[in-house]
């Protein structure tokens, strides 16, 4: 199975990007929540986590996750203004 670095979620768009910890031999989670109108970007906010993963896809899993709790809770409504 392919895991996107890049899917919608409602009016948003979430960027996974993933960084490798080579010397911890994992990964962490990161994502970019943007929002754009007409294909112009209006604003982006970056969400960084403490988890390691194991592997890129754990992670981006994780990301994504954690990105729609943020918005699902509404903390992503400053984006919109």
């Amino acid at each position: 199975m392919e895991i996107l670095n890049e899917v919608e979620y409602k009016e948003f768009i979430l960027i996974s990007t993933p960084l490798e910890l080579v010397e911890k031999q994992g990964w962490v989670p990161r994502v970019i929540i943007r929002f754009d109108k007409s294909g112009c970007l209006i604003k982006e906010k970056p969400l960084e986590f403490t988890n390691i993963f194991s592997n890129r896809e754990e992670a981006i899993q994780y990301g994504f996750g954690m990105a729609q709790k943020y918005i699902d809770d509404g903390q992503a409504k400053d984006l919109l203004e």
